[in-house]
């Protein structure tokens, strides 16, 4: 397998799409880690609501995982949220056809280095990159957020042809 590596990390976003309870969850565990953190949601109403939420429990995580506040913006057009991506974590809900194309639209139009993340425990990601190109896949991995977000944040599995080192830069991060 190919080299992997991500040019520009700590100038660049995670995007997280889907502002439900697992959304603002994401959230708020990339936030307290000082980076940069996109909110995509098509729904104002659920976003502003996940934006309050984060506001008031991200001082708390900051300090229970000992981080740094990162900075938390909302967008409401996935295009222009992940074009200065690192990773993406979709967070929609457990809608298999829509995961699938999700994940089709994310690997057209992320940049190349960019980590796409499916968030599922109803289905395993293999099953949902069926629209994601051969090379694109690579890049795929699973990621399952414990609740609450005051534990340790995040395990993480291949979709079966994640490219190994994403997994290793993950679990650095």
């Amino acid at each position: 397998m190919a080299k992997f590596s991500i040019q520009g990390i700590e100038s660049r976003d995670v995007v997280v799409i889907g502002s439900g309870t697992l959304g603002r969850r994401v959230v708020l565990v990339w936030a307290s880690q000082g980076g940069s953190v996109r909110l995509v949601d098509s729904n104002e109403q659920a976003v502003k609501e996940a934006l309050t939420w984060v506001e008031v429990n991200l001082p708390g995580r900051v300090k229970a995982v000992k981080g740094t506040e990162g900075k938390v913006t909302i967008e409401s057009s996935t295009q222009k949220a992940i074009k200065n991506a690192w990773m993406v974590v979709e967070c929609i809900p457990e809608i298999q056809k829509a995961k699938i194309d999700l994940l089709g639209q994310l690997d057209q139009w992320c940049p190349e280095d960019t980590i796409i993340a499916a968030i599922s425990s109803s289905y395993n990601s293999a099953d949902l990159v069926e629209k994601v190109t051969e090379k694109g896949r690579a890049r795929v991995v699973n990621t399952h957020y414990f609740q609450p977000p005051e534990l340790p944040p995040v395990d993480i599995m291949s979709s079966g042809s994640t490219n190994p080192a994403i997994i290793k830069l993950l679990v650095a991060s």
